[in-house]
C-alpha cells in the first residue's frame, strides 16, 4: 500500500485533492466577496480619519498569520505538503530503483552442484556390465566410467571406450570386457565410478556404485572354470580311455539323443525399451519391453549389438542389447542375422559321426562354461547331450576355423561343442587334428 501512496500514481492523486483544495478556497473567497457586494453599506455616522491612527505592527507569527488573508493561510498550509510532493517525485524519479533488492541478492543463489540417482552396475553376462542412472547432468554431458578392486582401480574394461552421453536425464552405459582383463577375486568387493566433465571442462565425481553380480552370472564373471584348469592335470586323463571307448560309444547314443532337450533362447529384460521394425534407432517403434520381462531370442546383428526377439505379447521386432541380461552360453546359441538355419528335418547326417567314432588323441580341455554337444559343428546341430563348467573332455577333432571342436564328454557322449565353451591350452589347439 505504501508503494501505491508513494508512486506516479499516488503523486497524481495528491495533486488533484490539493489542486481541488485550492479551487474551493478561491470559490468560497469570491462567493464572500460577492455577497459583501450586496448587503447595503451600513450607515455609519461622520467619516473618519483612519489615516490619524496610529498603525500597530504585529509582533508574533500568530498575530501575522491571524492577519493574513485566507489566500495567504491557504497557500501557508499547502507550501509544506508541496515541498514533500516535490521530494517524493525528485527521489522516485531518479534515486529509487524497485529491482535493486531483487538484483542484489541473485547472485548469492548458488545452483545445487549435478547429481545421479537410482544409480546401479549390474553384470550381465561374461562379458558386459551394464550401467544406469538417473541425473540432475546437463543433456549431452559425456560421462566416464571406472571400475574399482576394493577401492582401487582395477582393469576389466578399456576405460577410454568406457564414456557415455546424458540422455533425457539418465547416463545408459554397457561396458565389454577387453581381452587382457584382470581375473575378479570372489572376495573381493567392485564398484563402478562415474565421472563428468562439464561445459566448463569441470570434472566431477560421483559415489561409487556397488556392482550387483546375479548368481547365474557369477561363475562366469569371476572365471571361475578357468581358474580350475590351471590347476588340472593334463597328464592323467588319457590313460584309461582307449580301450572302452570303441566297445562302448556306439551302442547308447542313438537312445539317449531323443531325450535331450536343446537351450530355450531366452533373455531376461534389465531395462524396458522400445521394440524397433530395424536394428538401428532410426526403425520404427513397434512396441515396448518392461523389466524383468521375458523374452525369445530369434537372432542377433553380427556386431552383437542388435537382437530381434518375440516379447510377452508376440510382438516381434529389434532391441538393443544393452536392455538386455543374456547368459553368454545363450548368446554364443543365437544365429547371426540372414544365417539362421532351419531345423534339420532328418537326422541321417547328423547322426553319421556316430558310425565313425574317433580314437583318443590324448588331448584335452577344461569346460569353462556350460552348453550343449551337438551332432553338427553349427547351431543348428541335433542336441546330444550337455557338459558342465569343471568337466573335462576330450578333444578329438576340429573345424579349419577352429570355432567348434569335436569332444567326448566324461558321460562318453561324443559331438561337437563351440570353442567359447572350453579352456585349451595353446599347444593342445596346434595337437589337435583338423575335420575332413
Amino acid at each position: 500500500m505504501l508503494e501505491l501512496l508513494l508512486g506516479p500514481i499516488g503523486i497524481a492523486l495528491l495533486a488533484v485533492v490539493l489542486a481541488m483544495l485550492i479551487s474551493l478556497l478561491v470559490v468560497q473567497t469570491r462567493r464572500r466577496a460577492k455577497d459583501a457586494e450586496i448587503i447595503p453599506p451600513p450607515e455609519v455616522g461622520d467619516s473618519v480619519d483612519y489615516t490619524s491612527l496610529t498603525y500597530e505592527e504585529p509582533t508574533t507569527w500568530s498575530d501575522r498569520f491571524r492577519q493574513a488573508s485566507p489566500a495567504a493561510k491557504a497557500l501557508l498550509v499547502l507550501l509544506p505538503l508541496v515541498l514533500l510532493a516535490s521530494i517524493g517525485i525528485i527521489y522516485f524519479a531518479f534515486l529509487y530503483q524497485p529491482g535493486a533488492t531483487a538484483t542484489s541478492e541473485t547472485p548469492e543463489e548458488v545452483a545445487p552442484p549435478p547429481e545421479i540417482s537410482d544409480a546401479s552396475a549390474l553384470v550381465a553376462g561374461a562379458n558386459r556390465i551394464l550401467v544406469q542412472a538417473d541425473t540432475t547432468l546437463p543433456g549431452g554431458t559425456t560421462v566416464s566410467a571406472i571400475m574399482r578392486e576394493n577401492n582401487e582401480d582395477f582393469t576389466w574394461f578399456n576405460t577410454t571406450n568406457a564414456t557415455a552421453q546424458v540422455r533425457n536425464n539418465a547416463i545408459r552405459m554397457s561396458l565389454s570386457r577387453q581381452d587382457e582383463a584382470s581375473t575378479p577375486d570372489e572376495d573381493a568387493e567392485y564398484t563402478i565410478v562415474l565421472s563428468a566433465t562439464l561445459s566448463d571442462g569441470e570434472t566431477i565425481n560421483f559415489d561409487p556404485i556397488e556392482l550387483e553380480i546375479p548368481a547365474p552370472n557369477q561363475a562366469s564373471f569371476f572365471q571361475q572354470a578357468a581358474i580350475a584348469a590351471t590347476e588340472e592335470e593334463p597328464t592323467e586323463e588319457p590313460a584309461p580311455e582307449p580301450t572302452a571307448t570303441p566297445t562302448e560309444e556306439p551302442a547308447p547314443e542313438p537312445t539317449e539323443a531323443p531325450t535331450e532337450v536343446p537351450v530355450e533362447r531366452t533373455a531376461t529384460v534389465f531395462n524396458g525399451g522400445n521394440v524397433r521394425a530395424a536394428p538401428n534407432i532410426g526403425g520404427q517403434v513397434l512396441d515396448q519391453i518392461n523389466a524383468n520381462e521375458s523374452v525369445e531370442l530369434l537372432e542377433q546383428t553380427a556386431d552383437g549389438t542388435w537382437y530381434r526377439i518375440t516379447n510377452e505379447r508376440g510382438v516381434e521386432g529389434w532391441v538393443s542389447v544393452t536392455l538386455l541380461s543374456i547368459d553368454a552360453s545363450i548368446a554364443e546359441e543365437v544365429p547371426i542375422e540372414g544365417q539362421a538355419a532351419e531345423e534339420p528335418e532328418e537326422s541321417d547326417d547328423q547322426d553319421a559321426p556316430e558310425t565313425l567314432p574317433t580314437e583318443p588323441t590324448g588331448l584335452t580341455a577344461v569346460v569353462f562354461n556350460g552348453g550343449n554337444v551337438r551332432s553338427a559343428p553349427n547351431i543348428s546341430g541335433e542336441v546330444r547331450d550337455q557338459i558342465d563348467a569343471n568337466e573335462t573332455v576330450q578333444l578329438l577333432e576340429r573345424t579349419a576355423d577352429g570355432t567348434w571342436y569335436r569332444i567326448r564328454n566324461e558321460r562318453e557322449v561324443e559331438g561337437w561343442v563351440s570353442v567359447t565353451l572350453l579352456t585349451i591350452d595353446a599347444s593342445v589347439v596346434e595337437q589337435v587334428p583338423i575335420a575332413e
